[in-house]
């Protein structure tokens, strides 16, 4: 069985960017109908069953990550998010992956940590603003995170909904 390398754009809601995946055409495709569909269990499988062939396919390590950190698996998510920010630093949605990790795990300064580093990448963006305002809010930084939740308000007027979701 031959596998065609192909280049491939995918575009994803959660990153509003295009990133290009060099993958074989056989885990292409159903890679991109799983994720789109919300389909999480058959994409972390198959990017396990990429990273078993290439265990440095920063690609697929980084989207296995952010899938199984949204699909609430810390445990696997947190080492995967942190070897995918050494190579990638300044990457918003590896940050806000891994922020949401350490505030499930009420690791509140990590997560304060991890959520600043996001905000000097981008401080306009109204998750990252979101975030602080729920750390604040579990140290008890009231006034902080009164502060937070208004900016993120401001910048996006539907983020205040959201907000419920990570409390």
């Amino acid at each position: 069985v031959f596998f065609f390398v192909v280049f491939i754009v995918f575009f994803f809601n959660d990153t509003a960017t295009t990133e290009i995946y060099t993958l074989s055409l056989h885990d292409a495709l159903p890679i991109s109908t799983a994720e789109k569909s919300g389909k999480n269990e058959a994409a972390i499988w198959y990017y396990e069953k990429i990273l078993s062939k290439s265990p440095d396919n920063t690609t697929a390590e980084m989207r296995l990550g952010i899938i199984t950190a949204g699909a609430g698996n810390d445990k696997k998510a947190v080492p995967l998010l942190e070897k995918s920010l050494k190579k990638d630093s300044k990457n918003i949605d590896l940050l806000l992956a891994l922020t949401f990790c350490y505030i499930r795990q009420e690791k509140y300064y990590l997560a304060l940590a991890t959520i600043s580093r996001a905000n000097n990448a981008n401080p306009n963006d109204p998750d990252t603003q979101r975030y602080m305002g729920i750390i604040c809010s579990h140290l008890g930084w009231n006034e902080a995170a009164e502060r937070q939740f208004r900016k993120s308000f401001k910048l996006d007027p539907t983020s205040a909904s959201r907000s419920e979701e990570h409390t």
